[in-house]
Order: C-alpha cells, then structure tokens, then sequence
C-alpha cells in the first residue's frame, strides 16, 4: 500500500506530504486539494501508459493548467510515493519519485528499494538525476517516457544499463503494481448503459457497462458466487428485491433490472433511482473477483441513504483488511459528517484538508484533536466538522 503521497507544484498542492492508511478519508471543503490527490494517481498510473506529451497534448498550456499557478516557468510537477507491500516483495519499502517539466516531459525519475524494510539499506534501481537509468530511450515514440514506463511495456528485450536482471525483475513488478491503482467516478448515466456478455468478469470499471460485467460475473462459473453475493446484499438493503434480471435493449444489448416481490414484470436501469444504481455499482467495485491494489472514491454517499453509510463503511473497511486474498487500499472523499463518524477510533486515517490561500495543507485528524483538548468529547466528529471546528486549525 501507498504509506505517503508526496505532491509538489501540482495544481494547487504546493508542497504537501500526505500519509495514507489502509483506509483514509479525505475531508475538507470544496476546493481544498482533495480531488487532486485522486487526479494526481491517476496522472502517476497513467505514466505506464503514455508519455506527458500524450497526455497532456503537445502544447504547453495543457500543461501549464494543472501546474500550481505559483510555479515559476522552470519548475516542474513533482508526484512522489512510498509503498509497502506488494506482491512478491511484501517486506520491501519502496520510494518512487518523478517530475515532469515543461515540454511536457519526464525531466527526472528515481525508484530506491529498501529490501526488507524502511531501515534496510537502499538499492537505486535508477535515478536520471544521477545518471543510473535501468534502459535506454532509443525505442520509437518513448523518448519522453518514464523510465518506468519502458520497464512496464517491454521489460524482456531492453538494453539494460547498470543493473541486472533482479533490478529489471522488480522495477517490472513495481509498475505492474502502479498500474492497478484505480480512480472512480460513478455516474447514474453511464451505469445505465446496456452491455454484451463478453468474456470474464475479472475486474469492473466505472466506465464499463454495468450489464456486461454482472452478465459474465453471472455466467461464468468460477465467478458465480460473486454474483451471488452482490445479490443477498442488495436483499439486505431491499428487503423485497426477488433479484437481478436482464431486458432486451437495442444492438442485442441486454440492460440490468430488478425483480421486486409485489411487481409485474421487471423494473429496469432507466426507471431505477440514481442511489439504487449507485449501490449496484459500489457492490460491483467491493465484489470484484480481482480487485486493484488500491482504490479511490470521490464522495461514495452521493445518492446513498445515510442509514447505509455504516454499511457502505463496512464494505471498504473488509477489502483494506482483508485476510482471505491481498488486501485492497481504499481512499475515500467526503462530505458527509455520518460518514466521518465511524472513522472516531482512526482519527489518524482521516486527512483534514483546506487552502485558505490556494495552496492545499493538511493535517491529521488525530493531530488536529490532540492539538486542540477544548474540543468537545461528547459531541461526535461528524457533528464538530458541521460546527466548523476542524476549519483555519493552525491560525
């Protein structure tokens, strides 16, 4: 998992460390830099897959608009992580940092292992900065590339300078595990969509038909259970669902519907309430056969009943610690003080984020709490965040 997210003269984090627990939630209000931490792994997952150039467009001002204002015109984009535990390396400490100039291209990048832990000696896999690179940038169309990126799409058949095949072997395994970092953003339009049964249902993106991936989780037998799963929870949440169908719609598409005991026929996508597919939708995300490493929400109680958020907690609560697989990072943003609620015995997961000047700060809760003892104790943190006292701390 992700132990701390470094972000310099990106948008409006100026210079912020912020450190990540296996379930952290973000708070704060609109504006403050919580969003951007999401965009920020997104932008950091993305470099696997396409250089700055492509990304952002050739153009400097693409790029010039997620450079925090402040930024002078020679400073660069700055995103930064430690990791712990991923696969095959689970005792390993990990520092990865890259910057992005302008051009846009990667100006600078560097991957230290730690093996065995925090405290173990570092080993440089590369650092440009320094001259240690672990491949060249002679391949057509990566020459602004990451150094990582090249080590994710043709780790085999590089020429390796400086290092052996163990430093190739982990930097590969580190991107295959950036990669599965994944942002979502459920929108009721889009989870409305029909779909095709096509292939296994292994992961579920919040751009993929909904249908589709109920469909092959449904029909595939390795998978079925899943899919059983997600339907006693629903009947948990609806006590009169009888199930979940499937309607013809155009293409020899199919749409999802519900069966309620007490109806005619079947209830389908178009005619269900945003909340309902937003819940079918975080049951899909939770009940994934393979699910990413990490997983970040914006805002998952939109459209949710305040009396489900204890249970939509639970849910997150069992995939970060997990013991029956690896367990799944789940970030969290939020504007719902219930929510924050259940987070009272882990102040030190929840970030309080604001920038009264522009520029993004953040504390602990914890620290927040233990910094300020007049605080009420029988009031709850949800309650204190409504009243405004998390707000201009520091001041």
């Amino acid at each position: 998992m992700i132990t701390k997210l470094r972000l310099r003269n990106y948008r409006n984090h100026a210079d912020t460390e912020i450190p990540l627990s296996p379930l952290t939630c973000f708070i704060g209000p609109a504006g403050g830099g919580k969003s951007n931490v999401f965009k920020a792994l997104e932008l950091l997952r993305r470099t696997l897959q396409t250089s700055p150039k492509e990304y952002f467009g050739a153009g400097w001002d693409d790029f010039a608009g997620v450079r925090s204002r402040w930024a002078g015109p020679d400073d660069r984009i700055e995103i930064g992580v430690d990791v712990t535990g991923f696969k095959a390396y689970e005792s390993d400490h990990v520092a990865y940092e890259v910057e992005i100039g302008a051009g846009p291209v990667v100006t600078r990048e560097r991957l230290v292992r730690h093996a065995g832990g925090a405290g173990a000696a570092p080993q440089v896999i590369f650092d440009t900065a320094q001259g240690i690179y672990i491949t060249d940038k002679s391949n057509p169309g990566y020459e602004d590339s990451s150094q990582l990126r090249l080590a994710y799409s043709s780790p085999w058949d590089q020429r390796w300078n400086h290092h052996g095949n163990d430093a190739q072997e982990f930097a590969h395994a580190f991107a295959r595990h950036l990669e599965l970092y994944w942002p979502y953003h459920l929108q009721a339009d889009r989870l409305r969509q029909p779909g095709r049964a096509n292939g296994r249902a292994k992961h579920f993106f919040d751009r993929d038909s909904l249908s589709a991936f109920l469909l092959a989780l449904r029909n595939n037998p390795k998978t079925a259970d899943r899919f059983d799963n997600i339907e006693s929870q629903l009947r948990e949440l609806f006590p009169n669902l009888n199930g979940i169908a499937f309607v013809p719609a155009p293409r020899d598409e199919l749409k999802v519907a519900f069966e309620f005991r007490g109806y005619s026929g079947v209830i389908p996508a178009d005619d269900l309430s945003d909340g309902t597919l937003y819940t079918l939708g975080l049951l899909c995300i939770t009940e994934q056969p393979y699910p990413p490493y990490l997983i970040a929400i914006e805002e998952p109680e939109t459209g949710i009943n305040p009396r489900r958020l204890k249970w939509l907690f639970e849910r997150f609560a069992d995939l970060a610690y997990r013991e029956d697989g690896y367990p799944v990072q789940v970030l969290l943003s939020t504007h719902a003080p219930y929510l924050l609620d259940l987070f009272r015995d882990t102040p030190e997961a929840v970030c309080v984020m604001d920038a009264p000047e522009g520029r993004t700060r953040v504390r602990t809760l914890k620290t927040i709490l233990a910094e300020n003892p007049e605080l009420p104790d029988d009031v709850s943190l949800g309650t204190q965040w409504f009243m405004g006292f998390f707000e201009g701390w520091g001041e």
